[in-house]
């Protein structure tokens, strides 16, 4: 098997698992930030959910709006610290501290093998640490936080080769 489904064995529990099979595994690390985490703790109640089950798993970041701008976005921070202080959600690391993605590595929260998912595109940096890491939406995390778990399709893998160097001006993501 290839790393990813390695990875992604462990933690549906199963010996092996194949590209396009999907399989339901236990989330490692759940990462919030605060710009998505008051739609999730709004979802989390209107849905009547009352517990989350890994609160020791998630990992919160406050990097998009420090400090809020606007007073509703004040206000949505405000709510959302209170539903991760009911729920005893330690935040990731204090407000302010850097980008959520790099810190969550920078903190040791994101370890080769495991199973990592954020709400937000980003959310795959911490895959360059050797672990699996992916992107998923408000609904999904609402889902992890009250089952600790994901049904997840296996990913398919593409080997891609690069021969010589690069030109001037091109880099590992852009061009100039």
């Amino acid at each position: 098997m290839h790393a990813l489904e390695k990875i992604m064995a462990r933690a549906a529990g199963v010996a092996s698992v194949s590209a396009g099979e999907i399989v339901e595994v236990s989330v490692d690390v759940l990462m919030i930030n605060e710009r998505q985490g008051p739609r999730v703790a709004q979802n989390f109640r209107e849905f009547g959910f009352q517990h989350v089950r890994i609160p020791e798993k998630v990992f919160i970041g406050f990097d998009h709006q420090v400090s809020p701008t606007r007073a509703e976005a004040a206000e949505r921070q405000k709510s959302f610290r209170e539903f991760l202080a009911e729920h005893s959600i330690s935040y990731g690391y204090s407000v302010g501290e850097g980008v959520m993605h790099q810190t969550v590595m920078d903190q040791g929260r994101a370890l080769p093998g495991e199973l990592l998912v954020g709400n937000d595109s980003h959310s795959v940096t911490p895959g360059a640490c050797g672990c699996a890491a992916t992107g998923i939406g408000q609904t999904e995390t609402v889902a992890v936080l009250v089952t600790g778990q994901l049904w997840m399709r296996v990913p398919e893998v593409m080997k891609a080769e690069m021969h010589g160097s690069l030109g001037p001006g091109y880099l590992a993501k852009t061009w100039h």
